[in-house]
Order: C-alpha cells, then sequence, then structure tokens
C-alpha cells in the first residue's frame, strides 16, 4: 500500500485522464456522480481510478457525492 503522500506524487502530472481524476477525487475523499454519468465511457474510466485508490492507498475514503453542478 502507498500512501495519500506517495500517491499525490504519482497524479501530479499535466495530462488529466479520467482515471487521474478518480485517483485525485479519492484522495480527496470525493465521488463526482456528475462527472462520471457525463463521461463518453460511462465512466468507466473514472471509476476505475476511484476504485484503483481504494484499493492501493492506505487511508482512503469516500465521504462527499457530488449529485449535480
Amino acid at each position: 500500500m502507498m500512501t495519500k503522500k506517495e500517491a499525490k506524487k504519482l497524479t501530479d502530472t499535466k495530462t488529466k485522464c479520467d482515471f487521474i481524476r478518480g485517483v485525485n477525487d479519492a484522495l480527496e475523499g470525493i465521488y463526482d456522480k456528475f462527472y462520471r454519468y457525463n463521461r463518453s465511457d460511462e465512466g468507466r474510466e473514472y471509476d476505475h481510478g476511484i476504485r484503483w485508490a481504494i484499493d492501493n492507498i492506505s487511508d482512503v475514503e469516500i465521504n462527499t457525492f457530488i449529485e449535480n453542478k
């Protein structure tokens, strides 16, 4: 398991794909349903990033759900 600090270094990139957005949101404790449902792949990559973060980074907990903007 990696720490949140180590994960932040890995995702600190100029190229922001949906997977990276999912990892970054998970690090912040956010699940953005609005963003996820408005993707061309129906949110698969975003969800993959969220799941990867939960499974591989210690102390990741989703506690904020964004429904719409």
